[in-house]
């Protein structure tokens, strides 16, 4: 598998349901496993980052990528968090490549 396709899949794997769509502290609610993931990927390349609290529990993960050089800043804002779909049966957070292309809770969301 290609490494950026294993690392979608990785995401993809861990539950991150809004709290607002899950059971109190249940085993899919929230997002800090995915923050973490992408906070451990960023500090691996030399990325500086940084939490920044919100809510008990919930947390922005800001990453900054700070060439000496830089002129013009790009921002991008995605969430980390998915909604609802654990009324369907099956798991939507296995990972299925179908076709060249990548299925499961939150692939296609940001």
């Amino acid at each position: 598998m290609v490494p950026i396709v294993k690392f979608l899949a990785d995401l993809i794997a861990i539950p991150s349901v809004n709290p607002a769509f899950a059971p109190p502290g249940g085993p899919h609610s929230g997002e800090e496993r995915v923050a973490a993931l992408l906070h451990e990927r960023a500090r691996a390349v030399g990325m500086d980052c940084e939490y920044a609290p919100v809510l008990p529990g919930r947390s922005n993960l800001i990453v900054r990528l700070a060439p000496a050089q830089a002129r013009r800043r790009i921002l991008l804002a995605p969430h980390l968090d998915t909604v609802g779909g654990l009324e369907i049966p099956g798991n939507l957070f296995t990972p299925v490549l179908k076709d060249a292309r990548l299925f499961g809770r939150g692939a296609c969301d940001t």
